[in-house]
Order: structure tokens, then sequence, then C-alpha cells
């Protein structure tokens, strides 16, 4: 039996705290789903004074319990003067504006895949990542709903997204509010964060421990560096800084972090004609390129390229070639499109050509590998298409398999 004054009351609750409604909803949506049962109980974080007030409001102070800023509420405990969990449900969902039949959950989690696929297409390794998650994203739409879900996981893509082509530090305050207008909700330890690092993970296929960090998310900017070789000279406030250059003249690399790239406002090559630029995947390619007799500047970017890597290569200026050393698997011409994007480039040592002239180290791809490739020649834009297409018909070359003739 539907009690309008207990729904009125709903409402201006709701009207006065908005942050209840989420919990209101976690708590009709999880009674659809158990049928005859509360969840045993419900915690908000950050909760106000309003949260509290209003709360007690609707239920008893037994049901209520505050520990700092949080509150735990126990939906078995409350009394509501009389009214039966069941009328409790429908006077809750009709305030809420949601229908009282239960939603099939699988249903809704497939809807939200289709959509996620349809907004994101080319992030193949975390909608891989998701899709073998089902199970959690069901019943993430089963706690909060189908939209505010649709809301999470988006979010964790759109930074996935941001963050592969971010050339600069960001906080994860600073990167809450680029992504959703919210310093706290990136924080570290958050459901966002946690989800955003695994599939960040996925997509630059590497380890998840401070993955955050290489994509340029850190309070700490000497922990983002990059290495290079070369006659480099930078400039800060129109003064021209030789260090790496003379780095270079001893036979030495250079190691910068992101705070000294802040304020750099721009990178030459002293030698003219210049020397080709090539940027190294993989750090001992890049040990051998440095002593080797043909001279040449390099960068190593360490697998995919962090920050401070590609900041460096966008502050490169002047008239220089621009070469690419990696491995010929997926997740190595991923890079140098990466790379590619900001600045145009050749591939070195493994083009189609040096390829073939390699063809007894050509290594067999995974059945995973074959995936991602499929997956990224859909992209009629993927720069490295034919070589891409080379290695799924006989193979990849790793760096460090390559031979001089």
């Amino acid at each position: 039996m539907r009690n309008e004054k207990y729904i009125e009351q709903i409402k201006d609750c709701l009207n006065n705290s908005p942050s209840l409604e989420p919990l209101l909803r976690k708590v009709v949506r999880a009674f659809q789903l158990r049928k005859d049962s509360f969840p045993h109980q419900v915690t908000i974080c950050n909760a106000g004074d309003a949260d509290i007030f209003n709360l007690a409001r609707l239920f008893s102070a037994t049901a209520i319990k505050q520990t700092g800023d949080k509150i735990v509420f126990f939906p078995e405990k409350m009394s509501t003067s009389g009214i039966v969990v069941k009328d409790w449900i429908n006077d809750a969902s009709s305030a809420l504006g949601e229908p009282v039949e239960s939603k099939n959950a699988t249903d809704e989690a497939n809807l939200l895949f289709g959509r996620l696929g349809m907004l994101f297409p080319s992030l193949e390794p975390s909608l891989a990542l998701l899709h073998s998650k089902r199970g959690q994203i069901k019943r993430k739409v089963t706690e909060v709903g189908f939209e505010l879900a649709s809301a999470h996981y988006q979010s964790c893509l759109r930074a996935v997204v941001f963050l592969q082509k971010n050339d600069r530090l960001f906080s994860a305050s600073d990167l809450g509010v680029e992504i959703c207008g919210d310093s706290k909700v990136f924080r570290p330890g958050t459901s966002l964060y946690e989800l955003t690092s695994t599939l960040l993970a996925a997509e630059l296929d590497c380890s998840q421990e401070n993955v955050m960090v290489r994509c340029g998310v850190t309070d700490n900017p000497t922990s983002v560096i990059i290495t290079v070789f070369g006659p480099f000279i930078y400039y800060q406030q129109g003064k021209a800084f030789h260090w790496i250059k003379q780095l270079w003249e001893q036979g030495e690399a250079a190691t910068l972090n992101s705070g000294n790239m802040e304020k750099i406002e721009r990178i030459e090559l002293e030698i003219e004609p210049s020397l080709p630029v090539i940027s190294c995947e993989n750090e001992s390619p890049f040990n051998n390129l440095m002593r080797e007799s043909v001279p040449h500047a390099l960068i190593y970017t360490a697998g995919y390229p962090n920050s401070a890597v590609k900041r460096f290569i966008s502050l490169l200026s002047g008239n220089f070639n621009f070469f690419h050393w990696g491995d010929t698997d997926p997740e190595g011409l991923a890079i140098a499109a990466i790379l590619n994007e900001i600045k145009p480039l050749r591939l070195y040592r493994c083009d189609i050509e040096a390829c073939r002239k390699q063809s007894n180290n050509l290594k067999k791809l995974t059945e995973n590998k074959i995936k991602r490739a499929h997956k990224m020649l859909e992209f009629e834009s993927f720069p490295f298409s034919e070589e891409l297409e080379f290695t799924l018909q006989n193979g990849w070359l790793e760096q460090e398999a390559w031979i001089a003739e």
C-alpha cells in the first residue's frame, strides 16, 4: 500500500541531502535482487551533517552507526512506524522514480558492455579485460543502477585514453578534475583509480605497479624519468643548457626527470647537419646503439613511453630525421604509433625489409597477440598496418634478436 506522506518525506530528504540518493538506490536494488531481505549493511563515505540528519528522519538511531566521516547503515534495524519491508521498498522506489519490478542485471550488464565497446572501440585490451570480469559489471549495475555504473566505467576508459596521450605531470586530484570535475574521485585507493590502473596496464602490456606514475599521475616529479644520448641543448627562460651534449661528448647518457622537463621551452640538436634521432624501446639495444661508431642521437622509451619521454619528443625542434627501433609485435608497433603521433617517424631495423633479412630470427605470435593485431588493423588510421600484416603472416622480430649483417 502506497504511503504518499512517507514518499514525500523521502523526496524531501533527498532534496536536502542529494548524496543519499545512491545509498537508497543501492538498498532498493539489493532488496530487489535478494527478493525477501535487505543487505546486512551499507556504508556511506564522506558523509556530512545533512546526511546524518536526514537519515535520522527516515530511520531510527539504532539503524545508523557513525565512525569518523563514514556512516554504516543497517537496513534490517530500521523502524518505519509500522511500514512493512515491501511497502517501504515500494515507497522508496516511487520517491526515486525506480520501477518496483526487479531488473535483469545480466541484460543490463551486457547492454553496458555493448555501450562501452561502441564508445571506446580502440581500447581492445581494456574491453577484453572488462569482458572477463562481467560478473563485476553485473554486481556494479545491481548495486548502483545502470546509469551510475555506466558513468563509472566510462570515466575509467576516458582516463585511459587521456593518460595514454598525456605528456604532463598530473596529481591524482588533477586527474579527477580533468575527467570527472571532482578532485576526490581518482585518489589512490578509490575504485576509479584502481580500475583505471588495471586497464592502463592492460593497454600498455606492463605491470600495474607504477603504471599511473609512468603516465604522469604523481605528486613526485622525480619519479618519472627519461634517458637520452646526443648533442641535445634545451632552453629555459631563454637560457641554453648544454650539459646533455657535454655528457654525450664523453660517451655518456643523461637522465632527466619530469621536474626538469616542466620548465623546458624547446630542445635542439646543436650539430649541423642534424644527426638522426632514434627512439629505442628496450634497454640493451639502446646501450648497444650508444657504442656504435655511426653517430646518432638516442631516446630510450623504456617500453611504452612515459609522460617525460612524450614531452621530450614534443619539444624537439628543427629539421631532423626521426626513427624508431622496437619490437615488431602488436605492442611494439603500437609504441611506434604513439611516438609517430607526436612526431612523424620511420621505422629503423624493424621495417619490413629489415624483418625479411632477419627471417630466421622471427618469433611466432601468441593467440592474444594475433587477436590484438587483427583488432588494430580494423582502424584505417593505424600508421604501420603493412608492418603489422607482415608480422601476422611471418612472425615478429624482437629487438634483442636483431643481428647485424
